[in-house]
């Protein structure tokens, strides 16, 4: 009788600490890149579906620190901060930044209002026809189908900017008119209008 009070406290305490984490994670306050980094390494805790996504967010995020590094530093030794070139440049790498923001903090939106739960226990009982409509379905797919998508775009995002970077290291002296002509610029340009999508 003791050892099953024990294992249903257990189980309780798990169930609780996991639905303060999901909730902690919604009402947490996301600002900066830096922020998502500490949200996907709380939520990385849960051993659910979403781990593969949450490490390789994580990855991502390490890529990207690197990579703006990287270009910040090859901009100031070709460039002066006076220069339309390099605020050209900045400009753009500032939006980027902005969109690879609002990309990472809808991911993690999205993994705190799943209901892993839930879902881990439809799944282990092979989402009974009787129990799950196929709406309930849909929703949990659309849910998996966006961070799946958002990560993708976090690779594309990264894509670009391995060619702007490719770009700037051929150039010593840029024209503003070249620096707009140029297809790594056009197509950070393009992301950007598009941001209004990864929301």
């Amino acid at each position: 009788m003791q050892q099953a009070q024990s294992l249903l406290d257990g189980n309780l305490k798990l169930l609780n600490s996991s639905s303060a984490t999901t909730h902690s994670l919604i009402a947490q306050k996301v600002n900066s890149l830096d922020d998502c980094v500490g949200m996907f390494e709380r939520a990385i805790d849960h051993g659910d579906v979403f781990d593969k996504d949450i490490l390789k967010n994580l990855e991502q995020l390490r890529r990207y620190k690197r990579k703006k590094a990287t270009i910040d530093d090859i901009l100031q030794q070709k460039f002066s901060p006076s220069e339309l070139t390099y605020q050209k440049f900045e400009g753009v790498l500032t939006e980027v930044e902005r969109v690879m923001f609002l990309n990472m903090k809808s991911i993690l939106n999205k993994i705190a209002a799943f209901d892993v739960e839930e879902f881990e226990d439809l799944q282990r009982r092979g989402f009974p026809i009787n129990e799950v409509s196929d709406e309930k379905m849909q929703i949990y797919e659309e849910y998996l189908r966006f961070v799946k998508n958002a990560t993708a775009t976090n690779e594309d995002i990264l894509l670009k900017m391995d060619k702007m970077l490719f770009e700037i290291s051929k150039y010593n002296s840029l024209e503003d008119g070249e620096v707009h002509n140029l297809p790594a610029i056009k197509e950070m340009d393009e992301l950007v209008k598009n941001a209004r999508l990864y929301k």
